[in-house]
């Protein structure tokens, strides 16, 4: 994890793959977001992991926080408009 004041968890993306359109969201915003690279891990972690019940977490500097939430929150919107729904 970079090094960070205060980093905080501005996410917890169900898999890798929804992980990294969150970081290009962030990145889109123009805001700094890693997700934490697993390090040694258990087999029960990674049994955890594989069957995504685990969850990613985003991470982004605390004071980035609801700039970041807003974010997330407009590119979901947007989602729900191209797929046809609110």
């Amino acid at each position: 994890m970079p090094e960070h004041p205060e980093p905080v968890v501005a996410h917890v993306a169900r898999t890798a793959f929804e992980a990294n359109i969150v970081l290009g969201v962030l990145e889109e915003a123009g805001i700094k977001a890693w997700v934490e690279e697993p390090m040694r891990q258990d087999e029960f972690a990674v049994a955890q992991r594989l069957m995504n019940l685990e969850g990613v977490s985003v991470w982004v500097g605390a004071p980035d926080l609801p700039m970041a939430q807003k974010a997330i929150l407009e590119a979901r919107s947007a989602g729900a408009q191209l797929d046809g729904g609110d």
